[in-house]
């Protein structure tokens, strides 16, 4: 019965060949648990209420191309609707000038932005 080829170990930097997915000095690797961040649970929470989907569905039927795109004159669905002012720093979350229409990729990058400002203003010395 012939054997399978060799391949890569799929641990990032192990050049190991095996039968495998991971190589005999890895096959631990593969099991190991990923643990998800933190998550807030009071925002997490409110984004399941019935008042935030009906808030969300309105402001997409209002504006289901991604605003700042619009701007560029460029036409993009839109993703999710986004606080521009954060709930977690203190944004109202049914306000609609507060809020944008935005791309997975615009989103993503406006909160980890926002993530770095939040995390980088607990570091600063208050004077």
């Amino acid at each position: 019965m012939p054997t399978a080829p060799l391949k890569l170990c799929n641990r990032p930097g192990c050049g190991g060949l095996t039968v495998e997915k991971y190589c005999d000095n890895f096959k631990e690797y593969g099991h190991q648990k990923k643990v998800a961040a933190p998550r807030d649970k009071n925002t997490d929470s409110f984004y399941g209420t019935a008042a935030w989907q009906r808030f969300r569905n309105d402001y997409k039927s209002k504006n289901p191309l991604h605003e700042d795109r619009i701007e560029e004159r460029r036409t993009v669905s839109v993703y999710c609707i986004d606080h521009i002012v954060e709930l977690k720093d203190g944004g109202d979350p049914f306000n609609e000038d507060s809020s944008r229409s935005r791309c997975r990729i615009c989103h993503a990058r406006k909160t980890a932005a926002e993530k770095r400002n939040r995390k980088a203003a607990i570091y600063r010395c208050k004077v």
